[in-house]
Parts: C-alpha cells; structure tokens; sequence
C-alpha cells in the first residue's frame, strides 16, 4: 500500500483549486470533459494510491457516517471503496474481509459486458446497435424473433419473455432457473419466445443480457472472459478477475464476476474518465456517454446495461437533491459500482455472497459521502 506523496498531494490540489473554486470539480461544462488537473494525478494501473480524504476535499468525519450506514445490523456489507481525483481516499471491509477478498458482482457484470459490446463495435467486430440478432442466432431467422436488434437486448426491449423474480417467487424465476439447473445458459436463453412487439415494452431480463455472450463469441471469435482480459481487464490493471461460464462454456454476460472491490472500482474510474486510463482509449467514449444515458422512453432510468439516477423512481427514495450524472452498474443484494462525473467520484459496496441485506437505502448510504465533499 502506497501512500498519497504531500507533494503530489499540493500540486494536485492547487491545480485543481484553480480549475473549480470549490475544488470539488463541481464547475465542469461537460459530463464527460477531462477534467484540467487529471495529468497531476496518479493512475492504478498497477496498485492504487492512498490518501486521505481531507487531501481530496473531503471530511473524514462526515464521510464516516457512510461507513456505519453500510455496517449497520444486517446489511451484510463485505467492502466499501471510496474513489476520488484518482486515488481510494477511504475503504472500509468487515467480518473478516480485506482489500484482497474476492467480491461478487450479481448483475453489475452486465455493465462489464456492455463495455465489451462498445468496444468491439468501435474496433468494428459488431456492426452497430441496430444490427438484428439473427446474425448470431440463426435459428431466429424467418421466426418472429428475427427482427430484434441488439439495441433492444442491450435496453431490455427485446419483447422476450421473461420472469426475473428472485427471492418473491424462486420457483417460477427464469434467472434462477438458468443460473442453477441450466447446463447451457446461452441457450436457454435464446429459445425464448416473444411475449411483447420488440421495442414497445421494457422489462428487465438477465435472458437478454445472457444473449449478449453469444454475439461477442461470434464477433470476436473468443470466449468473452478472454476477450475481456485482453481489451479491458489487463489495460487497467484488473487483477484476480473470475468471470463465471456455463458448463457449455459460454460467459455470463449477465452475472458473475469474482474480484476484490477495489478492482470493481477500477472499472468505475474507467467509465468516470469517459473510457479512457491513462493515455489510452479503452472503451470509445462517444460508448461510455450513450451506454449511460437513456436507452429508450418506456423506462428512462436504463441505458445499455447500466443503470440511470431518476429521483422519481420509488428505487431512488431519500436522493432528493442528489447529482443528476449519477449512473451506476447494480447487482443483486446492493452489489454497486457508483459513478457521479460532477463530483469525481466512485463508490463501490460489495455485499458478503448469497447474503441479502435486511434493508438497503441508497440515499441514506450515499449522503454521508456527498455531504463530506467540501464546498458542494
């Protein structure tokens, strides 16, 4: 563990107080505009730097009122990592974890998984969003599923039938199905039939996001888990990543990716740069900006397989007042990875495995954090 260097500490400071008076990036004219002190500061490529949170214009005090939200009775936290200007300024692990404890993600792959899709378009693997599915499922040609395009499995607006029930009706649960007796997820989920006129309903489906597996396959010509390690988890430094498959050997686009939390935080300050780590463009940043914005008008708090703030969504109850920017990858049993570009900041909260908490508000969790940043 390295420690924030005081000189590199002033000099990021001061740059960054000359570029936003309230030295908080709180006067950014663009979602996605570098900000101007970013050269100053250090990227984790290899290990991340730690500093405090004072020396990022943060009250430790106030920000402690995050740590013992997430703590609570209950609320089965295994970690918590606190990202600002680059550098983790807290991060707290509880009953017996550490910074070196393997996460789980749930449904926050999805937002991995979108990330690989822009990608490959960008390196023209993949045609475009409006390319119809059929491509890679030839089965669906000349059937009524032949028209769904992968901007629909990506918005979940393909029409397919489908039942995400998890601990309310377990039995009836297609995710629970394909997760725990399906020996071949991919297609399971491919052999849906159509209960809705694709584009015309949303309803979130993990069947959808499985089907993306099988376009990356057949774009890229490799498993998904590899093609990840070589465009996205090794360019920023993504270590102990295990991204679960099927037993036919098909990645789970829709789940399942096993790695300590302050790796998950690596893909947040990845996508709160816009894409870029370093000098490199990873993922295409006109991707990152419409992958997290509105994918569609029937649910406008879904981008492509990355989840939007709506204060008046009943899932965003006591934000009031919370930065508009707000998009987050979400998984089951509040798994998080939490980006607020305005703020620059990343927050991650991993939950202990299988264990779902007794009740989980983001806003009472989150409001600690954006209280704790000085001058906003």
């Amino acid at each position: 563990m390295r420690l924030f260097p005081r000189c590199l500490a002033f000099l990021a400071m001061a740059i960054l107080m000359s570029a936003c008076p309230n030295g908080a990036g709180k006067d950014w004219t663009g979602r996605y505009q570098e900000p101007d002190f970013l050269a100053a500061l250090p990227w984790p490529t290899e290990e991340w730097t730690v500093s405090t949170p004072e020396e990022h214009g943060m009250d430790s005090a106030v920000l402690s009122g995050a740590r013992d939200y997430a703590a609570g009775s209950g609320r089965h936290t295994q970690g918590v990592v606190v990202v600002r200007h680059n550098v983790i300024v807290a991060e707290w692990y509880f009953g017996g974890a550490n910074a070196e404890t393997p996460g789980t993600s749930w449904s926050v792959a999805k937002s991995f998984a979108s990330a690989l899709v822009g990608i490959a378009i960008g390196a023209d693997k993949i045609s475009g969003l409006d390319m119809p599915l059929a491509n890679y499922y030839p089965d669906w040609a000349g059937t009524d599923k032949a028209e769904i395009t992968l901007r629909q499995i990506l918005s979940m607006t393909s029409g397919l039938d489908w039942n995400e029930g998890y601990e309310d009706n377990p039995g009836d649960s297609d995710v629970m199905r394909m997760l725990l007796i399906e020996t071949d997820q991919l297609t399971f989920a491919a052999g849906r039939e159509p209960a809705h006129e694709p584009g015309t309903y949303w309803s979130y489906s993990s069947g959808d996001s499985m089907l993306l597996s099988g376009v990356l396959e057949g774009a890229t010509g490799d498993r998904v888990s590899a093609y990840a390690d070589e465009v996205l988890f090794s360019p920023i430094g993504m270590k102990n990543v295990l991204w679960d498959s099927d037993q036919a050997g098909h990645t789970l686009t829709y789940c399942c990716i096993n790695t300590p939390s302050r790796q998950f935080a690596k893909f947040g300050l990845l996508y709160l740069r816009g894409g870029k780590w370093g000098d490199r463009q990873v993922v295409p940043a006109d991707w990152v900006k419409e992958s997290t914005s509105p994918s569609q008008e029937l649910y406008t708090g879904y981008g492509y397989q990355w989840w939007l703030y709506d204060p008046g969504d009943p899932n965003w109850a006591d934000t009031a007042g919370f930065p508009q920017d707000l998009f987050l990858a979400w998984g089951h049993h509040s798994q998080k990875i939490i980006v607020i570009p305005s703020l620059d900041l990343v927050v991650v909260r991993n939950g202990v495995p299988w264990q779902v908490p007794d009740d989980w508000n983001d806003g009472e969790f989150l409001k600690p954090v954006l209280d704790s940043i000085k001058g906003e």
